[in-house]
C-alpha cells in the first residue's frame, strides 16, 4: 500500500477533501505531534472511506466505516498518534482489524504544530 504523510495542520485539515478519486491501494496517513483522542469528519470528501486509528507503537485501536460527506464525528476511543484513511473495504479486503500493527517506517516526517 502507498500513502501521501499529511503531517502539517494545513495538510491535515485538507486531508482527502474535495477529491473525486482514490487509487486502490492507496491512502493517507495523517501524523500529530503527539498522542491524543483524535475526531474525523467527511466534510467535502465524496470517497467512501475506511479510517484505522492507530498508537504510537504501530496498534491499530479500532477501524471505523466513513459516509461521504457526513459531519458526524468519529472519534477515537483511545490516545492515538496516526490515523490512516484508504477506500472503503481495503482492510477488510487486506485482513487487517483492531490490535493489528501496522509498520511504520523510521522515514516518516515529524508532524509539525506550526501555522
Amino acid at each position: 500500500m502507498t500513502v501521501e504523510v499529511s503531517a502539517t495542520p494545513e495538510s491535515r485539515r485538507q486531508g482527502l477533501m474535495n477529491r473525486e478519486a482514490l487509487a486502490r491501494d492507496r491512502g493517507m496517513l495523517f501524523v500529530f505531534p503527539e498522542s491524543d483522542y483524535r475526531s474525523f469528519w467527511m466534510k467535502n470528501t465524496s470517497i467512501p472511506l475506511s479510517l484505522a486509528y492507530i498508537r504510537e507503537d504501530g496498534a491499530i485501536t479500532g477501524i471505523y466505516e466513513l459516509e461521504p460527506f457526513s459531519l458526524e464525528s468519529v472519534d477515537s476511543r483511545a490516545e492515538v498518534k496516526y490515523a490512516l484513511e484508504v477506500n472503503r473495504g481495503t482492510f477488510e479486503r487486506l485482513g487487517v482489524g483492531a490490535g493489528d500493527r501496522i509498520l511504520l517506517p523510521s522515514s516518516l516526517p515529524e508532524a509539525s504544530d506550526a501555522r
